[in-house]
């Protein structure tokens, strides 16, 4: 089928924190119909210009499709690797800065899921998830290993280390992505920051992820659940097949 969307439904919030350290694309508020490319970078709380470095990964994805006709994940990505050696030659005090990104880029026929680190995508249908992004952090290491279970990891201590972000780094990364080609009618698309999963989990997804349901009402449902709840910036973006 040839893809088209309903209006998305976009979200982002400093939570408790000082800053906002996440960027998103569209901007809040500026999803249409006629957007293909849906971004979330979530800056390195701890690591210095978290808020910079998200927002240049953002801008940079985004610019990424000005100069390529084709939107190639690893040629993505190399990109914005390299705006920000750019950006750190002009401003070496920004030297250590890096943040996670997640992103959704829909074609005629398909989309591709990409990301680096541990903001995550998923495709649902229905309430029933599909595919889920594999996260690039240390206790999603340990529940691979048998070291940890997926109930002890939302609450620990280490669970904001991440073991992939895209910085100024001599090796170039190579992105993780999945193109999905089974797309119908009603499915969701659902992008978020690590801060949404505090108190957003695959039953919540399972009971408001239905086709019935609009990306307006399940925004506001989220909303309503992290709101004065979440330590930790949070930011989605909820995409419906028309």
């Amino acid at each position: 089928m040839e893809i088209s969307i309903k209006k998305p439904s976009s979200l982002t919030e400093k939570g408790r924190r000082e800053i906002n350290e996440d960027s998103i694309f569209p901007k809040e508020g500026q999803g249409s119909i006629k957007d293909r490319l849906f971004v979330i970078c979530d800056g390195l709380g701890g690591q210095k210009y978290g808020e910079i470095a998200s927002n240049l990964a953002c801008e940079a994805l985004v610019d990424y499709l000005h100069f390529e006709n084709e939107f190639i994940p690893e040629r993505a990505i190399h990109f914005v690797e390299m705006r920000f050696s750019d950006y750190i030659d002009l401003s070496p005090e920004y030297d250590g800065m890096a943040t996670t990104i997640v992103f959704l880029y829909l074609r005629k026929n398909d989309a591709i899921i990409g990301w680096v680190g541990d903001s995550r995508a998923y495709h649902i249908r229905n309430g029933q998830i599909l595919f889920q992004t594999d996260d690039h952090s240390l206790v999603n290491e340990l529940i691979k290993q048998g070291k940890l279970t997926p109930e002890k990891a939302r609450v620990d201590v280490r669970r904001n280390i991440v073991t992939r972000v895209i910085g100024n780094f001599k090796v170039p990364l190579v992105p993780d992505y999945k193109i999905i080609n089974d797309i119908q009618s009603g499915d969701f698309f659902f992008l978020c920051s690590d801060g949404i999963l505090e108190n957003i989990d695959e039953d919540f997804i399972k009971t408001h992820f239905l086709k019935e349901n609009n990306t307006s009402g399940i925004k506001s449902e989220i909303k309503k659940i992290c709101h004065n709840n979440t330590q930790d910036n949070y930011s989605m973006h909820i995409i419906q097949i028309e």
